[in-house]
């Protein structure tokens, strides 16, 4: 929430709280996100996260939106579909569907890390703002597992490399919102400060960026030049 906000979440609350936003602090996903602040300002964002049938029926049964998804659904974002990942606008979260055709007996496209970087980029020709989750390095961490930290970063690359060969005028943002998978010692989230990587022509607007809570406004600088 502070990460999408730029507003303290755990000072409201007192606390560290996850892995779905408190109540106090939905309002916050629901009418002030980086997303809702774009929109007001004529900007266009976009989740490229896609879900499976299971999230949609596990979340709608205990209505516990992660608070990715609940920002995008205030917005009147779409939650990117299976139909989406067909049709080359939708990314899973492991990036190249496999786990969806292992785990869940989805058979989607099999996707490499240039089709992926390629999706992202087309989404990016389209939107002004393109946001892509990927989470597997907090699963990771609490897992303690390094063999599956290191095939989640690799995967990260196979992403990432082809993306900034063909970057071109986008600005590419990479940030954490807490630190876990840097230390696998330990199960729970950690205290360490959170890398905070960008390039492209936007990449001075998060220069004197200190905290998670500059990173929204930082957004809204870049698209604002």
């Amino acid at each position: 929430t502070a990460l999408f906000t730029g507003i303290n979440a755990a000072a409201h609350l007192g606390r560290h709280f996850g892995p779905f936003p408190h109540s106090k602090i939905k309002p916050f996903l629901q009418k002030e996100s980086i997303f809702h602040m774009l929109m007001e300002s004529g900007k266009s964002p976009v989740f490229l996260n896609a879900y499976p049938p299971q999230y949609f029926e596990r979340v709608k049964a205990r209505n516990r939106w992660s608070c990715t998804t609940l920002m995008a659904m205030s917005a009147g974002l779409e939650i990117r579909t299976t139909r989406h990942v067909m049709d080359g606008v939708g990314v899973t979260a492991e990036f190249f569907g496999d786990y969806w055709r292992e785990k869940l007996g989805i058979q989607l496209p099999v996707r490499n890390g240039v089709d992926v970087a390629e999706i992202i980029l087309d989404a990016a020709e389209e939107n002004d703002l393109v946001l892509m989750e990927y989470y597997l390095t907090d699963k990771a961490g609490h897992d303690m597992d390094m063999a599956f930290a290191e095939d989640v970063l690799d995967r990260l690359d196979k992403v990432l490399n082809p993306l900034l060969d063909r970057l071109g005028t986008h600005t590419l943002l990479i940030c954490s919102d807490h630190g876990n998978m840097e230390d696998l010692s330990v199960k729970t989230h950690t205290l360490n400060p959170v890398p905070l990587i960008s390039c492209g022509p936007g990449a001075g607007c998060f220069r004197n960026a200190e905290s998670i809570m500059d990173v929204s406004d930082g957004i809204m600088k870049a698209l604002a030049t």
